[in-house]
Order: C-alpha cells, then structure tokens, then sequence
C-alpha cells in the first residue's frame, strides 16, 4: 500500500497524544513528529498544528512564527488542521492561497456547555452571596433566586459549543434566541436572527451567550451601543473571544449598570506560561462579575480528544471525504 499524505505533526505528543492521531492518520498516512524530525521535511503535505496563536503551553514553537517561517517552503503542502478551535492567531499572510486550514471547531463543545452553564447557575442561584452570608451566620431562607425555566437564552455565534449549550438550556424550559449568518439552526433554537437584527436581538434576551471566533466583522461587536440595548439585569456569558467585547464599554457598563452581570472565561490580556493575570480593568473586584482563567474546555484527557477530533478530519479531508471547518480566510486578512 503507498501511503496517500506526508503528515507532520508540529507539537510534542506523549504516548496517548500518538496513539489519538495514529488511529485517525496512520493507516492513511505517513506521520512525521517534531520531536523526532525538528523543521518538517520537504514533501510534506499536511501539518497538524496544536494551537493558533502564542506557544500553546506546548508546541515547540509558536505556532505563528512555525506557519510563518515554513509554509512557503513545503512546495507539496495541501492542507493545515489545528487542534484548536479558535484560529485567530494564525499568520494568513504567510500562508500560501493554495494551502486549505480547517479549525478544530466543536471540538471542545461538551464541557464548554458545561461550563457555561456553572456560570449561569452561580448568578441565577445566588450561591457565592448565600454562602457569605451563611459564614457570616445569616439563615435567610427566605431569600429568593431566580429560575431558568422561561428565560430567554440568546447565542451570538451558534456553532458547536452553541448547539451543545441550546440542547442543555431545553432541559431547564429555556427559549433559545441565535443569531448567525449562515442563517442555519436546529430544533434546539425557538428564534433565529441574522447579522442586521443585531440589536432587536440583544433587546430580547435575559442571558447573552458569547461563543462567536474572533474576525474582523465581531471584533468589537459587543461594545457601548449593544450593551445599552440589553436588559438592566442581563448576563452576559463569554467563552469565545474577549476581543468580540469592548473592554473599557463593558467595564464601564458594569458599573453603571449593577444588576447587569457578566461571566467572563476569555480575557483581553492572557498571561504566557506562569506569569501574573493583570487584567487592564479590575473586573474581578466588582461584584456583577464572575471570572475563569480561560479553562471552560479543559477537563481530564481533553487534549488527546481534542487531537483526535482534528486527526479525524484532516483523515477525511486526505481521504476527500466529508471533512469540516473550513476557514474562510476572508474573515481574518
């Protein structure tokens, strides 16, 4: 049998990391490791690359700096799959026109949901203000929190994690509002909007999910004016991207505005490695806020996963089979 693709995969993977792409690629495949082989030979056809920007806590390299210095040298290179779901740290601009990405989009979609929905819950059952309050031997039983039943959950960006989150808002007789451009949805969703009902959208819902990439038509997308059209006690829950939100329009917002509340797992200034989180604004200080240190995907064992949803459809794409998550590089150059 000749193998089809010459596949380099540039980010150490340990034994359960191999086994995940072996049984995806290597029936198919020639699979060449940066740890064995450092600059990725000559005839390579595909990569799979862990993360889209900055060094992924375990790539070799940075990733941007890799694509960078290398795509234009692999004459034969047909196709990038990342590992990851966001892809907004990638250099297009060095990436030859001919050469397809696909994300790992929905990859991490089951504990993201759930994540989402800690987050919620900690707001609508009032848990960290009864707790305080009990340590402080106050027993108001009578205090009342609120129920999802009946609410409006709207989803700016309805893909993978989206879905995973509207099929776990219907558990909890929640109305599902999304809005997308594809204009494409699933039983799960009661109301769907296009990108021009932005704001009659914002109006109606209680809670405002965030999964939404980040490119150049939301970058921004959340700022002073949409912020102003949402309900006095809104939540918003993010863990898409942090930049789809005006930093300084929603701390402000926050503030002037205290029955708003805001779950936040992405951040606008990410700390590399160990270093200290310093977050431009002391969002964390205010009570209407919730933090996580962008981990809503990370449970045990999410990385071999991860790797093998990627692994699997850059099998279909060399196999040209059914293979997803194309990225339109429109949206990013």
């Amino acid at each position: 049998m000749v193998l089809a693709a010459k596949v380099y995969v540039a980010f150490p993977a340990a034994s359960e990391v191999r086994e995940a792409i072996t049984a995806e690629l290597g029936g198919i495949s020639k699979l060449v490791y940066s740890s064995e082989t450092p600059n990725p030979p000559e005839d390579t056809e595909a990569m799979l690359v862990a993360y889209s920007s900055g060094s992924g806590g375990g790539d070799s390299r940075p990733t941007g700096v890799f694509l960078s210095e290398w795509t234009h040298r692999l004459p034969k290179l047909r196709v990038i799959q990342t590992v990851s779901a966001g892809v907004d740290g990638l250099p297009f601009d060095s990436i030859p026109a001919g050469v397809v990405v696909l994300s790992n989009a929905g990859a991490y979609a089951e504990p993201m949901a759930e994540h989402v929905f800690a987050m919620i819950l900690y707001f609508y059952k009032e848990l960290q203000t009864n707790h305080q309050l009990l340590k402080r031997g106050v027993f108001n039983q009578k205090t009342p929190t609120e129920e999802l039943a009946g609410k409006v959950l709207g989803i700016l960006g309805y893909g993978g994690i989206g879905r995973a989150v509207a099929k776990r808002a219907k558990c909890f007789a929640m109305t599902v509002y999304a809005l997308n451009r594809s204009g494409n949805a699933d039983a799960y969703v009661d109301k769907l909007f296009g990108p021009s009902a932005l704001k009659e959208f914002l109006s109606g819902v209680d809670i405002l999910l965030l999964t939404l990439p980040l490119t150049k038509h939301t970058a921004g997308m959340i700022n002073r004016e949409a912020l102003g059209v949402m309900k006095d006690d809104a939540l918003l829950v993010n863990v898409g991207r942090a930049d789809v939100i005006v930093e300084e329009d929603l701390f402000n917002h926050l503030l002037s505005h205290p029955r708003f509340r805001a779950a936040l797992d992405v951040w606008w200034e990410e700390p590399k490695g160990d270093s200290t989180f310093r977050p431009n604004y002391p969002f964390l200080e205010l009570p209407n806020v919730l933090g996580s240190p962008h981990n809503s995907g990370v449970v045990k064992n999410f990385f071999p996963r991860a790797v093998r949803s990627a692994a699997r459809n850059l099998a279909a794409f060399l196999e040209g089979k059914n293979y997803r998550n194309v990225v339109s590089r429109e949206d990013y150059v």
